[in-house]
């Protein structure tokens, strides 16, 4: 992640726009995370609801020019917005190469901020994925610049669909439906044997935590438990990252999955349930899950 100013002291937040130079470059630290507890820092009235990352100290580094991070880029960059810009592993390879840090690395830990970034450029064939093209996909590609509902499309075509051809269902004489209608609302996907339903997906963006007291916060788990009730089976929350697994009643978290660690084991897991019924409860307890992400 690398953030342009115009001083040169590491700033509060992110800042773009005017700035013609990178001046600090640093690491995200942790996956995204939606909490209400965060003062925002803006020169408007913003919503409290927000996405929030953790970062790695910035670091100073010589600066690189806008002009050359066009270059780089091969594209006019528009630097407006709040909400970051995508660049590809190699032009981010490029930049660091072009740099060096303006103070000892051993103080900062510049020389692990700094190191190469590893992934794939592009998107994989959802058609021919593989389990290691599913871990190895960048949630970072996954609509980039666009609407959260194009992105949510994507994580359908790049992680359930593919998710769900990898845990082979129709081994347990499973299928599954896009846009199933419940009432007069279309759940994701249901998977069905027989014709019954026996789990629903829910496909979000980023799920939301369930740890804060906010209706928002609630709104992915309380929308699954909805259509989980109607049609009387089990549930699923997947998101760019994690796959977040629901029984009982009511729902009541079993497992949590993150993509990019991923295990035959586990899709075993998945697959099984996906086609079982939701009065069976029985849990791994070395897998199990306590809570979604919290939310503050």
């Amino acid at each position: 992640m690398f953030t342009a100013n115009r001083t040169r002291r590491p700033p509060a937040r992110l800042l773009r726009g005017t700035a013609q130079a990178i001046h600090f470059v640093a690491r995200a630290a942790s996956l995204p995370f939606w909490s209400k507890g965060i003062a925002v820092n803006a020169k408007s009235q913003v919503s409290r609801f927000q996405w929030w990352i953790e970062l790695t100290p910035l670091v100073a580094i010589t600066p690189v020019s806008y002009r050359y991070l066009c270059e780089v880029a091969g594209e006019q960059i528009n630097l407006k917005g709040r909400s970051g810009k995508y660049i590809p592993p190699d032009v981010a390879n490029a930049l660091v190469r072009h740099t060096e840090p303006l103070i000892s690395p051993a103080a900062v830990s510049a020389r692990d901020i700094l190191r190469p970034v590893v992934g794939r450029p592009d998107l994989p064939n959802p058609p021919n994925m593989t389990i290691d093209d599913l871990r190895g996909m960048p949630s970072s590609l996954l609509g980039a610049g666009k609407s959260p509902f194009r992105v949510e499309r994507e994580v359908e075509r790049f992680v359930v669909e593919p998710l769900l051809r990898l845990c082979d269902l129709s081994r347990h004489g499973a299928t599954w439906q896009r846009q199933y209608p419940v009432g007069r609302r279309k759940a994701d996907y249901v998977v069905l044997v027989r014709g019954a339903p026996k789990s629903v997906i829910e496909v979000k963006q980023r799920v939301k935590g369930q740890g804060s007291r906010g209706a928002k916060a609630q709104s992915d788990y309380n929308q699954l438990s909805h259509y989980a009730a109607k049609l009387g089976c089990r549930g699923a929350l997947v998101d760019c990252d994690e796959i977040f697994l629901f029984s009982g009643e009511p729902l009541r978290l079993r497992h949590r999955f993150q993509r990019r660690c991923l295990t035959s084991r586990q899709l075993g897991q998945i697959a099984a349930h996906l086609v079982v019924r939701r009065d069976d409860t029985t849990e791994d307890p070395e897998q199990a899950a306590t809570a979604l992400p919290q939310s503050g």
